[in-house]
């Protein structure tokens, strides 16, 4: 038995040259194809759930299109589950960033190790994913986490 349930999100973006990308997936399945953030956006998306108790979930946004050059920020300004802000569980993602070349080996040859992930980002500059891991059924996750 499944439940659906909408993920909203507010993307924003600053950017010198091209605007930064973004898509996203649910269960490692694109539900939002790549799409620019000239300025603004908000997305809404229904996506069925299992009602099954504690099956893990993970929602993924990966950032693209940045150039290794030009300044791009994207943001994500605010994520919901049917209405309900997710604010305060956002601390808990984890980001993955694609460190640039040459930038990431200047970094390593100075003996500045860099994280695998950054908990919490919600801003990036750099190519990356986000990740946030949840448990069905979501509103007894949301009960335990909000």
């Amino acid at each position: 038995m499944n439940e659906t349930v909408i993920f909203t999100f507010d993307f924003s973006s600053t950017f010198t040259v091209t605007p930064p990308e973004f898509c996203i997936k649910h269960n490692s399945n694109v539900v939002y194809d790549v799409t620019p953030v000239n300025d603004f956006l908000h997305v809404e998306l229904p996506i069925e759930l299992p009602i099954t108790r504690n099956d893990t979930c993970i929602l993924e946004v990966e950032r693209s299109g940045f150039d290794s050059i030009n300044e791009q920020l994207l943001r994500i300004d605010k994520v919901a589950v049917d209405g309900i802000n997710l604010k305060k569980i956002c601390y808990s993602s984890k980001f993955y960033p694609i460190y640039p070349e040459p930038w990431i080996s200047e970094q390593k040859a100075i003996g500045k190790i860099w994280p695998e992930f950054h908990y919490g980002w919600v801003e990036w500059g750099w190519n990356g994913k986000w990740v946030l891991k949840y448990q069905t059924p979501i509103y007894t996750w949301l009960l335990e986490n909000v």
